[in-house]
């Protein structure tokens, strides 16, 4: 994230690298603020860690994101009719515990 206009990106899962990565560049600081997410799933780490801190609503495409207090407010657009951030499948997956 970078202060400014907003922006659109194309996310696509899997992405073909071992980790998400989200940084923060505020405009008061050329510091970059970061955080990594390890694995394959490492976007839906992020997106379980974000889900948790907003209204659950089948309808709500918005993910707040926090890190160290720099704030940041996503809208998922999906590509399909069916919101895969919805599912019921993904709302009911668990890792499991060992391999």
């Amino acid at each position: 994230y970078k202060h400014g206009p907003a922006r659109s990106k194309e996310l696509r899962w899997p992405s073909g690298q071992d980790q998400t990565r989200i940084v923060f560049t505020p405009p008061e600081s050329k510091r970059e603020i970061a955080h990594t997410y390890e694995g394959e799933w490492g976007i839906f780490k992020l997106l379980d860690q974000s889900l948790k801190a907003r209204p659950e609503s089948r309808n709500d495409n918005i993910v707040m994101i926090d890190l160290k207090g720099n704030k940041v407010q996503l809208e998922l657009i999906p590509s399909s009719a069916i919101n895969p951030f919805w599912s019921n499948e993904m709302e009911r997956f668990r890792c499991p515990q060992t391999v």
